[in-house]
């Protein structure tokens, strides 16, 4: 069992491998996605798999291919969370809003 993890684009995924004894084996690289957020009002965080990445607008931020928690927190404590799934070179779009 190998992880592959790539922090800049929220990538963490098991894969098993096999090696013959003295060989190699190559591994195709994961696909990367993109993720638009926007959130009404503007002043949250949002996180990404439990992770901070900006504050909104957040426009075609690389993200790995897969299933992701997105996360919008509020300075008031509200908070609104959606899973979403990423798909190979599409866009991924979130909007959260913080109710009263």
């Amino acid at each position: 069992m190998l992880t592959l993890l790539a922090a800049p684009v929220f990538l963490k995924a098991d894969v098993t491998v096999e090696v013959p004894v003295g060989g190699e084996v190559a591994l195709p690289a994961p696909t990367l996605g993109k993720l638009n957020a926007r959130a009404t009002p503007e002043n949250c965080q949002v996180l990404v798999d439990d992770v901070f990445v900006d504050y909104p607008p957040i426009r075609d931020r690389p993200l790995a291919a897969g299933r992701h928690t997105v996360t919008f927190k509020w300075p008031d404590g509200k908070t609104q969370q959606q899973t979403i799934e990423v798909k190979e070179n599409k866009p991924s779009l979130r909007r959260g809003a913080a109710r009263t």
